[in-house]
């Protein structure tokens, strides 16, 4: 009881790191991290650029499972993206691939950076083999590690440019090369005993003979026959996602970012004294951690005279009428608050164009990484429905901040810290069944607004069938409407639930498509439309029915997201529940970009310039503004308190975020 005292107090007064969250949540990390490497020093290295590569291509629904896909699917991206920053970072230092690698082993942790020098060593003389430097690229690299490949009926698949010589035969002459120097076995099959002498290697000692620790229960025969490629069909694949450290963080992302609750939650009552995995960046602030009854938006036990219940600062009573201030201040207003159930928009899913543009990236791009990674890559802290800080991160996200939350409790005071984004990445009407489940909110709770906001991965998906395999409007509505009876049982009397339109993202490709990607920068040798080619051929795009120069099929998608949104509409007009009333309003994104251009902006500005499918920073206070006027329309969120300035006088800034 004393620990959880002193935990309670340390949050009041400081604001935690992931560091912190990290030490807390000791079976979380004995689970996921290697247990030669301590918690800190693992996600403490200066060159990250392979996790969040990996992470990425998970979180930005590229793709859900090394399997997903075709042609070594998420597997092959991982190698090709990564080799390919690997490869700039080597032209920007004026260095050769061999030396570049050994730079990258010395930013690993100790135990790593043995095993990352002894492949790089048991490499070298294929590194700097005249054959490998003019046959390679990323792309070649990871066909010829069989990382990448060519399932039967598709084919060769390049985000890079082609070689000189065709893809076919400049691939089988790389693999050969490779054959040669067994670098498939060196990648896959290290183990280094107990008993080696780390130190002594890692400060330049190679006296060892390392490569008497590569270990090959299974013998390739590496007999060329020059008149067959079989034996290049049958080499073992080289799997990142199974390599030391790059493993820790595609297990990390498979098994607990299906999770909705806070990972830091003591009282399971759905809320975290602190900030990252799920806690309060996505719901109020819990103002004890030890108590279930008391988190944001609970109901008031004698109006909160001894304790703050529903964590809005507001508590104790006034002296001279002993009266209740939760009573005097917040009772005859219309107190509420806000829930968000929807997908990656919604949660705010940004990628800093620092982690994959060479030009631009140093260490303090990373700095902040196991924050970023506990949050999903999702900012919700910063974005259109609850934000509610400034950016700290000047290098990796930019801009203002404005929210539903800040604008509902700057009208009223009493609804401080009352906030939930249940909104996940990646997620479809189906998904909202869940999120509505993981609420914390009862009957007797105050009432709240939910934003129901699924608002394009029902048609958006990586298949090229892409028309037939989007939701249909019938399975669009079941799913809707048992959301709809979840939340019927879960919220408050007086509640409401708004219903979002999907977006138009028929503007993506013509936007973007011959604007140059972040990781073509050097080179200029990546313009977006060479990316979205490879998502489709690689089937791992976000979005096949937008991301494509077919002018018809971007309509087709269009129409379809319009018969969605007619659904929702069509819900709201006819569909009644005891606990809230059904709204409908026009997707904010779609009059955000309306204004933005209005205003002599560009829209490419107002897109994120990795995956080109998210809004900025930029465009979330549009998107606040332009959804807060059409709630306002509905007339739902009541008037401003008039006792906000003396809640102010009394409890300050009542307790913070």
């Amino acid at each position: 009881m004393q620990m959880l005292k002193r935990i309670n107090t340390r949050v009041t007064h400081s604001s935690l790191t992931g560091f912190d969250l990290i030490r807390l949540l000791v079976p979380f990390s004995r689970r996921y991290l290697p247990e030669e490497e301590s918690v800190l020093t693992i996600f403490n290295m200066q060159l990250k650029l392979a996790f969040l590569i990996v992470l990425t291509l998970w979180l930005m629904n590229i793709s859900g499972s090394e399997s997903r896909g075709v042609n070594g699917g998420i597997n092959c991206s991982v190698c090709t993206i990564v080799t390919g920053i690997i490869q700039q970072k080597a032209y920007l230092k004026g260095v050769s691939i061999y030396n570049a690698a050994m730079k990258y082993c010395k930013e690993l942790p100790t135990k790593l950076q043995v095993t990352c020098f002894g492949v790089v060593d048991a490499l070298e003389p294929f590194l700097i083999d005249k054959r490998f430097l003019n046959l390679f690229t990323p792309d070649l690299l990871c066909y010829g590690l069989r990382s990448c490949h060519v399932d039967p009926g598709e084919q060769f698949c390049h985000l890079f440019p082609e070689p000189h010589k065709s893809f076919k035969k400049a691939s089988e002459q790389l693999t050969k090369v490779m054959i040669e120097y067994k670098v498939h076995e060196i990648l896959n099959k290290l183990h280094l005993p107990d008993n080696f002498d780390h130190h002594s290697y890692k400060h330049g000692n190679r006296h060892q003979d390392i490569t008497k620790y590569f270990y090959y229960p299974e013998p390739i025969n590496f007999n060329i026959d020059q008149s067959s490629n079989k034996n290049i069909d049958t080499l073992p694949e080289v799997n990142f996602c199974k390599m030391p450290v790059l493993k820790v963080i595609c297990d990390l992302v498979e098994g607990e970012f299906d999770n909705l609750y806070p990972k830091a939650d003591l009282d399971k009552d759905g809320f975290s004294i602190f900030r990252v995995a799920r806690g309060s960046d996505w719901r109020g602030k819990d103002c004890s951690d030890i108590n279930s009854s008391v988190y944001p938006g609970a109901e008031t036990h004698n109006n909160d005279s001894n304790v703050d219940h529903n964590c809005n600062g507001i508590w104790g009573n006034d002296p001279k009428t002993v009266r209740p201030w939760e009573d005097i201040l917040c009772d005859d207003t219309k107190s509420q608050g806000l829930i968000y159930i929807g997908d990656s928009i919604g949660a705010h899913f940004h990628m800093p164009e620092s982690w994959m543009n060479p030009n631009i990236h140093d260490k303090t791009s990373v700095s902040t990484i196991i924050e970023i990674l506990l949050d999903e890559i999702d900012w919700p802290e910063l974005g259109f429905f609850s934000g509610f800080m400034n950016s700290t991160y000047p290098n990796l996200i930019n801009g203002s901040v404005d929210s539903i939350y800040l604008r509902l409790r700057g009208d009223n005071l009493c609804s401080h810290r009352d906030y939930q984004n249940c909104a996940k990445n990646a997620a479809m009407a189906r998904h909202g069944i869940s999120q509505a489940h993981s609420i914390t909110r009862n009957p007797s709770d105050k009432p709240a607004v939910v934003i129901y906001a699924m608002m394009a991965n029902d048609i958006c998906n990586r298949f090229r069938d892409t028309i037939g395999n989007m939701t249909t409007p019938d399975e669009f509505r079941k799913s809707v409407m048992e959301t709809l009876h979840v939340l019927d049982k879960k919220l408050p009397q007086n509640s409401s639930v708004v219903l979002v339109s999907l977006i138009d993202g028929s503007f993506i490709y013509p936007t973007m498509a011959e604007r140059v990607h972040p990781l073509g920068s050097l080179f200029n040798n990546i313009h977006y439309k060479d990316l979205y080619s490879w998502f489709s051929c690689m089937q791992i795009g976000p979005c096949n029915g937008w991301m494509t120069p077919n002018e018809t099929l971007r309509q087709i998608t269009t129409k379809k997201a319009q018969e969605l949104s007619l659904v929702l509409k069509d819900i709201s007009s006819n569909s009644k529940f005891e606990s809230f009333k059904v709204y409908y309003v026009k997707n904010p994104l779609s009059t955000a970009i309306d204004d933005w251009v209005a205003s002599g902006g560009q829209i490419y500005e107002l897109i994120d310039p990795i995956d080109s499918t998210h809004p900025t920073q930029v465009v979330q206070p549009l998107m606040a503004s332009a959804l807060w006027k059409s709630l306002k329309d509905l007339n739902i969120l009541g008037s401003p308190n008039p006792n906000n300035n003396k809640i102010k006088q009394l409890f300050g800034d009542q307790g913070g975020h």
